[in-house]
């Protein structure tokens, strides 16, 4: 039996790190959508800062969210 292969993008509520424009990967964020198109940048993820979305879940609303192109995206 072959090895499971890693998904190609992250789960919902899974723990991401973001690229950012300097070239510095920066942690605490998380994931809050699958994949989705963007004209500009391609494909994206919505992610949010881990403590939003821990918050947002208790208080049963959605997250405040940013796109983030997913080649930028470290999960």
């Amino acid at each position: 039996m072959g090895r499971k292969r890693r998904p190609e993008v992250p789960d919902p509520g899974q723990r991401v790190s973001l690229l950012g424009p300097d070239g510095r990967w920066r942690d605490g964020f998380v994931a809050v959508s699958g994949p989705l198109s963007d004209d500009r940048y391609g494909v994206v993820i919505r992610v949010a800062e881990e403590g939003e979305y821990r918050k947002a879940r208790r208080e049963g609303r959605r997250a405040v969210w940013m796109p983030w192109p997913l080649e930028r995206l470290r999960f």
